[in-house]
C-alpha cells in the first residue's frame, strides 16, 4: 500500500464555483473529489476539465441539488 493510493472518488452534482477575486459565481456544474489515503483530495472541474484543488481563490458552493455520488471505494475487507 501506498500513501498515494486513492481510496475514494466521489461525484459532486450541481455546485457553484465562486471566484472570490471578482465575486463572480459560475453556473451549477459537477466536480470530482478524489481522496488519497495519505488524508488530501483532489477537486477535478468537469467543465474546465482542470485540477482546481489548489486555486486558492475559488471556493466550492453547495446547493439545495447538491447530491454526492460515490463512483469508487476502496474495499477494506479482503475476502
Amino acid at each position: 500500500m501506498s500513501k498515494n493510493d486513492i481510496i475514494k472518488i466521489e461525484l459532486v452534482k450541481n455546485v457553484c464555483v465562486e471566484n472570490k477575486n471578482s465575486n463572480c459565481i459560475y453556473p451549477k456544474q459537477d466536480i470530482l473529489k478524489i481522496y488519497f489515503r495519505n488524508k488530501k483530495y483532489r477537486i477535478i472541474d468537469l467543465f474546465s476539465e482542470v485540477d482546481i484543488t489548489e486555486i486558492d481563490y475559488f471556493r466550492i458552493l453547495e446547493t439545495k441539488k447538491t447530491k454526492i455520488k460515490t463512483l469508487f471505494k476502496e474495499q477494506t475487507e479482503l475476502f
